[in-house]
């Protein structure tokens, strides 16, 4: 619980002890658990999420961490965005370098390609 609470308060690399810790605790699900505590970390401490700290004392630990979430998959949610129009520039580019190459064999070598 209390890499939960670092997540939550922000400390990640609290929070990342913590959860070697618990790693070590022995139990069976522990390894698992501080995986998976270790990757929520290290995947919020990238991006960096704005703390209304007028309600930070208002909220509950795992109301934050939700909050932390919400955003975490909010801003992936950009980025799968602006990748997909990226992605959709560049198979029109590509489209059209391909064109382009064809007529240029086809004026090189006299002939349409097929």
């Amino acid at each position: 619980m209390l890499g939960l609470q670092a997540l939550s308060e922000g400390d990640y690399a609290a929070a990342g002890q913590h959860f070697e810790k618990h790693a070590l605790s022995g139990g069976e699900r522990a390894p698992r658990e501080a995986a998976a505590g270790q990757a929520l970390a290290d995947t919020l401490s990238q991006y960096p999420i704005e703390e209304d700290s007028s309600t930070a004392d208002e909220v509950t630990d795992r109301a934050m961490l939700i909050d932390l979430v919400l955003a975490l998959i909010a801003g992936l949610q950009q980025q799968v965005a602006e990748l997909s129009a990226e992605n959709t520039a560049l198979a029109v580019d590509l489209e059209k370098r391909e064109e382009a190459l064809k007529r240029l064999r086809e004026l090189t070598l006299g002939q349409p390609e097929a």
